[in-house]
């Protein structure tokens, strides 16, 4: 596989596989009226060649075949991010969205922002960008919900005295020995119990960040709230495998395995019923 820039002369590949994209893999979230719209807007052909050429647009190639674009603005927007419906999951968006990124480092930009669709939103977590705002557009005609994301650029001077890094990740608990015991299991670490006492258990994570289950000081009896959204997510390099041993496990599943462009995860719950996502990517 490999990424060149685009050339007007294969206009019409890249406004076909946009079209079959958005008319299989968006169908799981919207209906079938909002992505025949989407897809079949009314560009001209003039105008989706200035579209591309006036902005920074590169194509993703197997075989000379176009199997994925992507396109970034001089503002540093994520404009268009389209992976053919049969080349999902191959590391294809990946590909095309680092080198926008690295473009923008080279403009000097310290944040880059899209706006994503509902299936795109969780492909765009994964690669650091975070929710700014839900809003829903008129595309083509028709209202979509989708997300203004932003993800912040490295390299860039900030003024603060805090790093940009994360110490230690806090999960409030009722119970400590029956959550260290959860997270070590899920984790295959060796669990005793004779080192666990109260207030915090420090769970052996590997790199800097560290997460810490704390069930308050003693006598402190804590009323958890869980958020309906994932705490965190821990890695996986097997979504089906990891899957297959948190069932067998017979750990809560809260979420079966999701998939989308390079990226899978599904979630489970500990036993305070926090969400906690297993993913790729």
């Amino acid at each position: 596989m490999e990424l060149k820039r685009f050339e007007s002369n294969r206009i019409n590949e890249v406004i076909t596989l946009f079209r079959e994209t958005i008319l299989t893999v968006n169908t799981k979230d919207y209906s079938k009226e909002q992505v025949e719209e989407w897809a079949n807007n009314r560009h001209t052909v003039d105008e989706w060649v200035n579209r591309l050429d006036t902005s920074l647009t590169y194509i993703a190639l197997i075989n000379d075949k176009i199997v994925g674009f992507g396109n970034m603005t001089d503002e540093g927007l994520v404009d268009l991010l389209y992976v053919h419906k049969n080349h999902q999951a191959e590391g294809i968006g990946s590909m095309l969205v680092t080198q926008l990124e690295a473009d923008a480092k080279r403009q000097n930009f310290n944040c880059i922002t899209t706006e994503a669709s509902i299936t795109a939103k969780p492909f765009f977590l994964s690669k650091g960008y975070f929710v700014h705002q839900k809003q829903l557009k008129l595309i083509a005609g028709t209202r979509l919900t989708n997300y203004k994301m932003v993800k912040e650029l490295g390299g860039i001077k900030m003024d603060s005295p805090i790093k940009n890094q994360i110490n230690t990740i806090f999960v409030h608990v009722t119970d400590l020995a029956k959550s260290v015991e959860w997270y070590t299991k899920l984790l295959g670490q060796g669990y005793t119990g004779t080192e666990v006492s109260d207030p915090v258990y420090n769970l052996k994570i590997n790199d800097h960040t560290g997460l810490t289950v704390d069930a308050g000081l003693k006598g402190e009896v804590k009323t958890i709230i869980p958020s309906p959204y994932p705490l965190f997510n821990f890695h996986t390099a097997d979504i089906n495998t990891s899957y297959e041993f948190v069932e067998n496990t017979g750990f809560q599943i809260d979420s079966d395995i999701v998939e989308f462009d390079d990226f899978a995860f599904f979630t489970v719950k500990d036993p305070d019923n926090h969400i906690i996502m297993i993913c790729t990517g």
